[in-house]
């Protein structure tokens, strides 16, 4: 048995320093990765170091700041205070993992149950002691966002349009052709109008159907392209307003895009408006089928506010935005720079247009102060 038991320690000793090879062989290659993007952001190592916590102006008030240390009530408070929503009644989480489905329901005392009339069922209200439930992981919640007065705390928008011109001068034709490079190192001919368009988005589209041993170094492609492309793209005029109009009014904001999370990350932390914007959903990597007007990507967004889609609104520049709006169940706002795109945008279904931020920045202080 002695001999045995050798053999055994011997071959755990081996496999584990094989193991550690190839896990210092990945940090070696995720290093020098590390170093390119440094080089091709022209960052410091401070520069790029994650930022610290930030909280918004409007936290000032009641609860006041609150972070890992302030005792659990405070947290709670702060909770309700960002999301804020009705009170007399919330919703759970229900799934079918048989039939796959899953949905929300209100809270009824008892249970939900089907064939009881609205005005005999007795609704649970969101206390303070069920939002701590859903915080501590006891419980999974949802929140019902429509205040009285239509008003309402959340707000999506899309990246490239609302908040920066993304692709200025020619950029974008640029970003697509290093997405179509690993396409054609791979043997795959790109037919018209792809092998010639400036929309790296539908060239990502291509790869994943017809070229997939590609599609990693194309996303890649044009992930460092978007990149580039943040750091000389200009803001959006009334951008900065209507952020901080947001901010001082308690409404988060996400950032939902077709565009890479990384790239609009960089182009708010250089801007100075990172802290004004509370999630970032962008591309999913290597998957293009789900970019928007797939509803995929509402699954981050509702994760991130606690709740089901509600009334939020969604601001966007793009007949898809409008889609994704009307997919997701949210109200939606057309951004149209001219006329001709309002009408593009009415046409889809936008329910309200605005030619510029700062009016919507108006609006948001508006329609919180009656």
């Amino acid at each position: 048995m002695g001999r045995v038991d050798d053999d055994l320690r011997s071959a755990r000793a081996d496999g584990l320093a094989e193991e550690l090879t190839g896990l210092r062989a990945l940090t070696a290659r995720l290093r020098a990765e590390n170093t390119r993007l440094l080089r091709l952001l022209e960052l410091t190592h401070k520069e790029a170091a994650p930022p610290g916590p930030v909280q918004t102006g409007f936290f000032e008030a009641p609860p006041g700041p609150v972070d890992r240390r302030s005792v659990p009530e405070l947290k709670v408070d702060f909770f309700a205070a960002l999301f804020a929503a009705r009170t007399d009644i919330y919703a759970t989480r229900w799934e079918n993992v048989r039939a796959g489905k899953a949905g929300w329901l209100p809270a009824v005392r008892g249970g939900w149950r089907k064939g009881i009339r609205h005005e005999d069922r007795d609704y649970l209200p969101l206390s303070k002691d069920v939002v701590r439930a859903h915080l501590t992981g006891e419980a999974h919640i949802g929140l019902y966002p429509l205040l009285d007065g239509d008003l309402c705390w959340w707000l999506a928008a899309d990246f490239d349009g609302p908040m920066a011109d993304l692709f200025p001068k020619g950029s974008g034709s640029r970003i697509a052709d290093w997405a179509r490079k690993p396409i054609l190192r791979a043997g795959v001919g790109i037919p018209e109008p792809l092998a010639s368009t400036v929309e790296h988005l539908g060239v990502l589209e291509f790869a994943a159907v017809h070229a997939p041993e590609a599609l990693d170094q194309a996303e890649q492609a044009a992930v460092d392209g978007e990149i580039e492309a943040a750091r000389t793209a200009p803001i959006t005029p009334g951008a900065k307003d209507f952020l901080a109009a947001c901010a001082e009014e308690g409404r988060p904001v996400v950032v939902v895009s077709n565009n890479a999370a990384a790239a609009i990350e960089f182009f708010l932390e250089l801007h100075g408006l990172a802290d004004q914007v509370g999630l970032i959903v962008g591309r999913p990597f290597a998957r293009p089928e789900l970019m928007k007007p797939h509803p995929a990507l509402a699954d981050q967004v509702f994760a991130h506010l606690a709740g089901p889609p509600g009334k939020c609104y969604m601001v966007g520049d793009s007949a898809s935005d409008i889609e994704f709006s009307r997919r997701i169940g949210v109200r939606s706002i057309g951004f149209a720079k001219n006329a001709t795109r309002g009408a593009e945008l009415i046409s889809a279904g936008a329910d309200a247009i605005t030619p510029d931020m700062s009016s919507l920045a108006h609006a948001v202080r508006r329609s919180s102060r009656g």
